[in-house]
């Protein structure tokens, strides 16, 4: 089912969750200027308003002001370099802004639509102002969708009209996707494109790191040149540099688990602590080798499909081990007991994803995944699911 919620605060913070993944968070040693934003609140009574900073570290207050009988408020800050900043009064949707070292952003709108405001000053702000507004605006259009869903699901044509929505969701996450990617070719030196090319419409990626590889090196690029010592610059070129290491590391690992390739070696502990288990002890018989996550729903039912295929054609002249990337050895040892797999071959280092086994047999995020090895470990294949595994072993 579709995610229609939205928070724009929200939002904006898991942008710098994202862009944190990888950070170098290095402010460095450039002189400190005063920076100055101020404002009016129009049609307001006295109200308090709350200055946060949001970096790769998360979000924190700086200061907060009452505003005066005019509405008006001035905070002054001290940084060295573009600073991401929001604005907010009570449990409106905030303002954010991004400043400049020495500059006076000045700005004028109401303290329940902070995000319209009028801002003067702070072109970087401006351009951000641009992309949240539109954001906004589709954003709050899913939020519509959401309550259409929720009142419709005792209607007796509710699947016609649950589809109608996803259709008029998947209108407007195409929508943002254009406007995104368009935003950031547009203005590839911006901050306000780092914010935007990290962000999420509903619970999807509106720009894929890998479909969209181009826009992520056009904006690193940008960056580089017109703020080259900001560290949202050296965080977003850290992630980059990553990513393009675990892509090469991925290439060199495909060449080695290619048909015909001895299966890579790796030792693990077995389910019983005491002891190791590498790949050679199943050496003299073909041998099912299958990564799996114990307690999620598609590896039980996998382990499921393969252990009756197995029993089914009595095949007793076949080895199989089954890797667990797993952190819960509690979690491990029960599913294995469940499922009735006790007599395989267990091993994992309980690191999960994070293994070292995962880049070394090339796992995909959704597990589980197979090899089948032939008597002398060399790989034969690789398969997603347990069917084709066993389709294919049975032609052996």
């Amino acid at each position: 089912m579709k995610n229609f919620s939205f928070n724009l605060s929200i939002y904006i913070s898991a942008a710098f969750v994202i862009m944190a993944a990888i950070s170098c968070n290095t402010r460095g040693d450039q002189p400190q200027q005063v920076t100055t934003l101020k404002g009016i609140l129009q049609n307001s009574t006295p109200a308090r308003v709350v200055l946060y900073e949001l970096d790769v570290t998360g979000i924190q207050a700086v200061d907060s002001v009452m505003t005066g009988h005019d509405g008006s408020f001035v905070f002054g800050t001290l940084i060295s370099e573009p600073t991401f900043y929001q604005l907010n009064c009570g449990n409106n949707d905030p303002m954010t802004l991004i400043a400049l070292p020495g500059e006076t952003i000045t700005l004028a709108g109401k303290a329940d639509s902070l995000v319209f405001a009028v801002i003067d000053g702070s072109d970087e702000s401006r351009l951000l102002q641009k992309y949240l507004a539109k954001s906004y605006n589709n954003h709050n259009k899913t939020s519509d969708l959401g309550r259409q869903l929720a009142d419709s699901r005792n209607h007796p044509r509710f699947l016609h009209i649950r589809d109608s929505i996803v259709r008029c969701f998947d209108s407007l996450f195409n929508d943002q996707q254009a406007f995104v990617r368009q935003f950031i070719r547009q203005h590839p030196s911006s901050l306000a494109s780092l914010i935007a090319i990290n962000q999420k419409f509903g619970n999807k990626a509106i720009v894929d790191e890998i479909r969209d590889k181009d826009l992520f090196a056009l904006l690193d690029s940008g960056l580089r040149k017109q703020y080259p010592r900001s560290r949202h610059t050296l965080s977003h070129h850290t992630r980059l540099a990553e990513r393009a290491r675990l892509s090469a590391a991925r290439e060199l690992a495909a060449k080695a688990l290619k048909p015909g390739k001895p299966a890579p070696y790796f030792r693990l502990r077995s389910i019983q602590s005491a002891e190791w288990v590498t790949p050679k002890e199943f050496l003299g018989k073909p041998c099912i080798l299958v990564f799996w996550a114990p307690g999620e729903t598609n590896s039980g039912r996998e382990i499921r499909t393969l252990k009756n295929g197995l029993n089914e054609a009595s095949w007793k002249e076949i080895h199989v081990l089954a890797v667990a990337m797993t952190r819960d050895g509690g979690l491990w040892e029960t599913a294995v007991k469940e499922e009735g797999i006790a007599h395989w071959g267990h091993a994992s280092d309980l690191k999960g994803l994070l293994s070292p086994v995962s880049q070394l047999y090339n796992l995909p995020a959704s597990l589980p995944f197979f090899y089948y090895l032939d008597d002398r470990g060399h790989i034969t294949g690789s398969f997603t699911t347990a069917r084709d595994l066993l389709l294919a072993a049975g032609a052996k």
